[in-house]
């Protein structure tokens, strides 16, 4: 090909393509990985992400519904801000009493491995720093490092709303709306069985209808 059919040949490529929208709107096909810009470190995000609180305050049902029909819950600081706590229970596993229907089924843990003494509504980490109720995921990580890392990432624990909060805000789940907080091990379960297909033929009816169409 001659110089002056290739700028020819080129010429009418860069026509063709400006007609077909090619060169002026947006590219349709998806963005590569290392095509997609980078987010600046400590960028705000649009909307927010907030942490799921099955229990708006640390204590235990009450055994009735409050005014929302919702189980009511005393919290712990009603009766630990007049009991001393007993040195007996440091490391007992169950307690009698108010307590007699908590069991702790954690590894090796008790009661004040994570529960703050004296009033209890708070938590403590393994070296003695005090950690609020909002922030006892912290608590959870001290041992569970790699479902900590995983739920960073969005790989463990579920969540609602967006993946992407440009698009709109999200809500993490918390350890304890899978996990008991004393007895954490997912229960073994037995397997419903399987649905029966609506349309299924029942067994013989293929051979009755085959009788009636001979």
């Amino acid at each position: 090909m001659h110089r002056g059919e290739g700028e020819r040949v080129w010429a009418i490529a860069l026509a063709l393509g400006a007609a077909a929208g090619c060169f002026g709107g947006p590219d349709p096909r998806p963005l590569a990985r290392d095509e997609v810009a980078p987010r600046a470190p400590g960028a705000a995000w649009a909307y927010p992400e907030e942490l799921h609180r099955p229990y708006a305050v640390l204590g235990t049902n009450a055994g009735v519904d409050d005014a929302n029909g919702k189980p009511a819950r005393i919290p712990c600081r009603v009766c630990h801000d007049r009991l001393e706590p007993k040195d007996e229970n440091r490391y007992a596993l169950r307690i009698g009493g108010f307590h007699a229907g908590v069991a702790i089924e954690h590894g090796d843990l008790t009661c004040r491995s994570c529960h703050e003494p004296p009033r209890f509504e708070g938590f403590r980490l393994q070296d003695g720093r005090p950690v609020a109720y909002a922030d006892v995921m912290r608590l959870c990580a001290q041992c569970h490092g790699l479902q900590a890392r995983d739920w960073q990432r969005g790989l463990h624990g579920g969540m609602t709303g967006h993946w992407d909060r440009d698009s709109g805000p999200r809500t993490r789940n918390h350890c304890i709306d899978c996990h008991h907080a004393h007895r954490p091990a997912i229960p073994r379960m037995v397997p419903a069985p399987l649905p029966l297909p609506r349309f299924q033929d029942e067994p013989g009816q293929a051979a009755r209808t085959g009788d009636l169409d001979g």
